[in-house]
């Protein structure tokens, strides 16, 4: 491989490794959202379909908050009460099942194999899929750099490293966040986009370019 493109795979493994780094060291519900970004997750798993935007288990939403309350989430502040004699569910956020689903579908798939583990374990190994999606990133912020000013040879290598190490937009990736999802496919569609437009149509660059289309 040539020296940019050794450094390239440097850069996406950087990526994952970073990824996994604040994966493991963030606490449990602690990136934005996290509960009921994760909760959507098992909706879909548990009801084996996309949920209403009114839908909850009880079971799940206080397995959820006794987890966050274990994990001191609501340090310094009230703490719900899980009233096991109520039908009322304990208050974990703002609900997020008005997004679209993709993201979501894609997190669920590896789910299905552990809907008798801990809440933990489940949250983790939401975590960790949503890392795989990073390098992804910054593959495609080098990408379009690289379409737009392939003549400035580290300019790409550049702005992929500034994202690779943006340490915001790597909290957000190690954690259970439509975000990231909507920033890799978005950043790819524009990368396929300029491709389509500089270097002309063929079948596989307008098909590619449509199917990235719709997942946005």
């Amino acid at each position: 491989m040539s020296r940019r493109r050794r450094l390239l795979v440097l850069l996406l493994g950087l990526s994952l490794v970073r990824g996994f780094v604040y994966l493991a060291l963030i606490p449990p519900w602690q990136h934005y959202d996290e509960p009921t970004h994760f909760e959507y997750v098992r909706l879909i798993v548990e009801q084996d379909g996309l949920p209403g935007p009114d839908d909850y288990r009880l079971g799940m939403r206080r397995e959820i908050a006794a987890s966050m309350i274990a994990h001191n989430f609501w340090k310094g502040q009230p703490i719900p009460a899980l009233d096991v004699w109520s039908d009322r569910p304990p208050d974990i956020g703002f609900s997020e099942l008005g997004h679209p689903p993709l993201y979501y579908l894609l997190l669920a798939l590896p789910q299905f194999l552990l809907r008798h583990q801990e809440v933990e374990t489940q949250l983790y190994i939401a975590r960790f899929f949503s890392v795989l999606l990073f390098p992804l990133l910054v593959l495609a912020a080098y990408g379009l750099t690289d379409e737009l000013a392939g003549g400035r040879r580290w300019l790409p290598l550049a702005v992929a490293a500034f994202v690779a190490l943006l340490p915001p937009l790597t909290d957000l990736a190690s954690g259970v966040n439509n975000d990231v999802g909507a920033a890799v496919f978005a950043s790819l569609l524009l990368w396929s986009s300029v491709r389509l437009l500089r270097r002309g149509p063929s079948w596989r660059r307008v098909t590619l370019t449509l199917l990235l289309a719709v997942a946005c």
